[in-house]
């Protein structure tokens, strides 16, 4: 994982919570005969569409990346943005990368919520590099470095 979500990033005007997920090594759109990049981005913004996201057209780069990139309000995620590699330019592997609105306040102030100790002495503890599907996500740390 790039960013485990967990903790508050700056932004313009407060803090956001920002996170990001990838397949892993070895993981393959194998299985539709439809399972190329543009396809399945394209059938991702239907379905966030009907689920009332705002979207974006699906962009496709020279690489072979399709991107597909959406928002919603009503949830406060100010940004989605998912990207399909379909092997024809490297190997499969899907992405998928989340930001909440900017909220006001001070991201410090949340850390020190979320992490005990923190900035002088924070509390150790470990962050998961990956995790499996449906694994209940962690958020913040108790005083003996235990996940929430």
């Amino acid at each position: 994982m790039q960013e485990y979500g967990d903790l508050p990033v700056d932004c313009d005007t407060g803090y956001a919570f920002s996170l990001s997920r990838t397949t892993p090594e070895g993981w393959t759109l194998d299985g539709d005969a439809d399972a190329d990049g543009p396809t399945l981005g394209a059938r991702t913004v239907e379905w966030l569409a009907n689920r009332e996201w705002t979207t974006q057209p699906v962009g496709t780069s020279d690489d072979g990346t399709t991107t597909v990139q959406a928002r919603n309000e009503a949830l406060h995620v100010g940004s989605l943005t998912i990207e399909i590699r379909d092997g024809a330019a490297s190997a499969d592997s899907l992405a998928v990368r989340a930001t909440t609105n900017c909220y006001p306040g001070d991201p410090d102030e949340l850390t020190a919520i979320l992490i005990p100790g923190w900035p002088e002495d924070p509390v150790a503890h470990e962050t998961p590099v990956s995790e499996p599907a449906g694994a209940t996500p962690i958020f913040g740390f108790t005083e003996d470095g235990a996940a929430r």
